[in-house]
């Protein structure tokens, strides 16, 4: 579902200050231009932010795309407001915001209707393991050797290994890494059964309640039993982006274990695919989300909201802990033919992921942030959802590059699994069923990606 949130911030034009700001164009020309207009043709190609000398020669009105996850854009919209009436350079920002489609890779241009053309935004805010396609693409601006230190210096070590490719950083940290965690209504479910599968599904029938997580809908949640087991989907691509191979390990004795387990929690009668912390308002006792759910989580529950790492279930007498996946938030900069358009663009980045910003997403969004000072601010490390997040981190596994089709592919395993009988043949049926359908994505045989 790819929304447009098309918004004209209309802020009126501050007068410029003589501060110096970064700056930042991306010359993949045969030359380079210079700010005075001069050709320079003997210069090496440059693929990272250069300054201009005088901040206030970028003073004007900018329109720009920034593509961003949806939860999030009234929030970047408020901040770019924020941007106009503080920057002191004369800018002026009129953003058109983009709701992120799950399907559409980050930077790409945007699909084109009868009314409009396709274009590629300005600024992206994506996932990490994007990261490297978006590079070998040419989709990302490299970072200044001055910003990359003021980035590596602000942010902690993690998020900034995660916005880098080949020691040289490509996107400003947003977020710090998180993961999946569980909230529970501690009316109905025992602070000591929380760390049960088959005891949380059992205190919601007692009480007539749901248990809401996502495993009918999305990969990221359904993987957390094949992650607790053991298995892996690692895939891996050539010097082009394009996927070459995948170590994926599901269909296999662990995938097994864990496909038992995935079945008992679908064949509950109080099982809800949703990850929505306003199902707490609408008869579920138990949500597994994301640190984003924890604010709504506890605006409806408020003292009764219990915090936990994801419970374990138990096959043949073996506990498995579900596991998780974990990411972190990131903010890009698209190649720009202009200068003064790139130091913008420049400036405008580096106020969203300064820790003002980052702190106030995290109240607002529950963004964990990746700003060091933001995370010892005592609201974050207060929170009580961030000490679990922190906790589950520890065991999560951090989401790589997949293809764009495996989430599909994983909803059909998982389909397929609640739809037979629970027995041994139809749950390895189902996993070879999985396999088959993961060869054909890529057109290879089974021997050619183990």
């Amino acid at each position: 579902m790819k929304k447009v949130l098309a918004v004209i911030l209309a802020i009126a034009l501050v007068l410029g200050l003589a501060a110096c700001g970064k700056g930042g164009t991306n010359t993949n020309n045969a030359g380079s231009t210079n700010i005075d207009g001069n050709t320079n043709n003997n210069a090496e190609p440059d693929n990272t932010n250069t300054v201009p000398s005088d901040p206030n020669a970028v003073g004007g009105v900018y329109r720009i795309i920034i593509r961003c996850p949806d939860e999030a854009a009234d929030f970047i919209i408020k901040q770019i407001a924020d941007f106009n009436a503080n920057n002191g350079h004369g800018i002026a920002i009129q953003a058109s915001i983009e709701g992120q489609s799950e399907e559409q890779p980050a930077g790409q241009a945007s699909a084109q209707t009868e009314e409009t053309e396709p274009q590629v935004p300005d600024l992206i805010i994506f996932t990490q393991d994007q990261l490297a396609s978006l590079v070998r693409a040419g989709s990302l601006d490299a970072l200044s050797e001055a910003d990359s230190k003021t980035v590596s210096d602000a942010c902690d070590a993690e998020a900034v290994l995660a916005a880098s490719a080949d020691d040289q950083l490509y996107a400003y940290p947003l977020t710090s890494f998180s993961s999946s965690v569980m909230y529970y209504d501690k009316r109905f479910i025992p602070e000591a059964d929380a760390v049960s599968l088959e005891k949380l599904i059992a205190d919601c029938e007692i009480a007539n309640k749901n248990l809401s997580m996502a495993t009918d809908t999305s990969v990221w949640y359904l993987s957390s039993f094949f992650l607790a087991a053991g298995c892996v989907s690692e895939w891996q691509t050539g010097s082009d982006g394009s996927f070459t191979g995948v170590n994926d390990t599901f269909n296999s004795p662990e995938g097994l274990a864990a496909a038992k387990g995935l079945y008992m929690l679908q064949n509950s009668v109080f099982h809800k695919s949703s990850d929505l912390a306003a199902d707490f308002g609408s008869g579920s006792a138990v949500v597994v989300s994301g640190l984003s759910a924890y604010k709504e989580a506890r605006r409806i529950l408020g003292d009764d909201l219990g915090v936990a790492v994801l419970p374990s279930f138990t096959v043949n007498g073996r506990e498995y802990r579900l596991g998780s996946f974990k990411s972190c938030l990131l903010l890009g900069i698209t190649p720009q033919e202009d200068t003064k358009r790139s130091s913008v663009l420049v400036q405008l980045a580096q106020f969203l992921t300064e820790y003002e910003r980052q702190l106030e997403r995290s109240d607002a969004l529950g963004w964990y942030p990746s700003s060091l000072k933001a995370q010892a601010s005592d609201s974050v490390r207060n929170s009580a959802a961030v000490a679990v997040v922190l906790e589950q981190n520890k065991s999560a596994a951090v989401l790589g590059a997949a293809h764009s089709a495996w989430e599909e592919t994983a909803i059909a395993l998982a389909s397929e699994i609640n739809s037979g009988d629970g027995s041994d043949a139809a749950l390895q049926r189902a996993l070879g069923n999985y396999r088959t359908a993961i060869d054909m994505l890529l057109g290879m045989s089974s021997d050619g990606l183990e």
